[in-house]
């Protein structure tokens, strides 16, 4: 059984994503046996319209996405991802874009224990 477990606020990025993507490494952020991270995503400072969309890396990107800004707009959600350590973040605009993960905690499997 999967269980919710929240960690203190840690800050990942906040540089700006130039190019269509980029990666956020939580591994040294997240214990061993995570199956899940929820993350805080704020897209800031981005240079023209579009959207920001965090994934798990390694799978396709998706058609949905986290975050829609208009230029110079400051936008977060929180944003919930399985699969892994590594959080692709696809940029849909077309400048740079500052994109901030503070991650709100994870979910790691546990047994689960019921008194009867």
């Amino acid at each position: 059984m999967a269980s919710a477990r929240s960690c203190a606020e840690q800050r990942e990025r906040a540089t700006p994503i130039r190019s269509k993507s980029g990666a956020l490494d939580l591994s040294k952020k997240l214990p061993a046996g995570a199956t899940a991270v929820v993350l805080n995503v704020t897209a800031t400072g981005p240079a023209s319209a579009g959207f920001v969309t965090a994934f798990p890396a390694g799978t396709t990107t998706p058609v949905a996405s986290n975050l829609d800004f208009a230029r110079g707009q400051t936008v977060a959600n929180q944003v919930t991802l399985g699969g892994g350590a590594v959080v692709d973040v696809y940029n849909a605009s077309g400048g740079s874009v500052q994109v901030v993960a503070d991650e709100q905690g994870y979910y790691i499997n546990q047994p689960s224990h019921w008194d009867g």
